[in-house]
């Protein structure tokens, strides 16, 4: 939610509802870490709660997951990490829940 590309409280204006893709804090080329970790998820929605209504927000989270695994080391002696996607069950529902609550 922290794309300055966006004017998402104009956005919101416009439309009947705004999807935020709450996920890929750490993606492929990136470094490795996890998907949508708890602190940065919520602050996303912390943030998007501030410029879009709650009426109109759509969050929309991440069902997979990548195993980071390291290949060989490159020229200059760093690891380099290598990802594959895993499909998890929708266990980070529990997440969407816990926020709605506390808002």
């Amino acid at each position: 939610m922290r794309n300055e590309d966006y004017d998402y409280k104009a956005i919101s204006s416009a439309v009947d509802g705004v999807v935020i893709m709450n996920y890929d804090e750490h993606y492929p080329g990136g470094t490795p870490g996890a998907v949508a970790s708890q602190d940065w998820f919520s602050a996303n929605l912390d943030s998007a709660v501030k410029v879009i209504p709650k009426e109109k927000l759509i969050c929309a989270i991440g069902n997979y997951g990548y195993d980071w695994v390291e290949r060989p080391k490159t020229k200059k002696g760093k690891l380099r990490p290598v990802w594959r996607t895993k499909v998890f069950r929708a266990g980070s529902l529990d997440r969407v829940a816990r926020f709605r609550r506390r808002h």
